[in-house]
């Protein structure tokens, strides 16, 4: 009875998702703050193999690439998301993805002061104010895609549809970031507490709404 009670099998995937991203992020923020050797050299060494492979043609890709998830146009993407939400009278949803990035994005400014990193200062193709770690665009782009992707999984979709729609979202998540440092507006660690703490927002406001207002479709 013990070991049914407690397996580790009966934890939902959000909790996984929650505990992991979370623990992920506050040891990337410990050693970022820190300024922990190893760290600063994976850094360095990341950003030295991407500039030294840049090319025109990836220059151009990335360089206009990063720009669709600015602040200005990413705040359209939402409200785009949130008017179809709204339209299709999905309530649950809409207020579920406003606070999750309304708060992610707070969260990641709050942050960003509190560590006070500066950004790279070489080989920078994009300059951008403001403090590096976090990365918001990579947080702003796991807050929007990833929401789009838990509206997408509790569907009535096919399973196909949503294994391509999961590929995809979870590709261009992934662009986001690596776009971040090619252009040099981040060190590879930024991209990587981005990533986590977008996840873990998310997996936070999945948890509270399944628990006080759980949604038909099971996620």
């Amino acid at each position: 009875m013990f070991k049914e009670a407690f397996s580790l099998k009966r934890i939902p995937w959000r909790y996984w998702l929650l505990i992991t991203s979370g623990l992920l992020f506050l040891l990337d923020w410990y050693l970022v703050a820190s300024q922990n050797s190893a760290v600063l050299a994976f850094d360095h060494h990341i950003r030295w193999l991407v500039n030294t492979h840049r090319t025109p043609a990836q220059t151009a890709f990335f360089t206009h690439f990063t720009r669709l998830f600015d602040p200005w146009p990413a705040v359209g993407w939402a409200g785009l998301f949130v008017l179809w939400l709204s339209w299709h009278r999905q309530w649950r949803w809409t207020a579920q993805f406003s606070l999750a990035l309304c708060s992610g994005t707070l969260l990641n400014k709050v942050i960003k002061h509190l560590v006070n990193r500066p950004r790279p200062n070489a080989e920078v193709l994009m300059h951008y104010g403001g403090f590096s770690f976090p990365s918001g665009h990579s947080s702003g782009a796991a807050l929007l895609l990833g929401g789009i992707l838990l509206v997408l999984l509790a569907s009535p979709l096919s399973r196909r549809t949503k294994g391509w729609g999961s590929f995809c979202l979870g590709g261009l998540i992934i662009l986001v970031g690596c776009s971040r440092i090619y252009v040099g507006a981040h060190f590879p660690s930024d991209v990587l507490g981005g990533w986590c703490l977008g996840i873990f927002v998310l997996s936070l406001w999945q948890i509270v709404f399944t628990h006080f207002l759980p949604h038909p479709t099971a996620l």
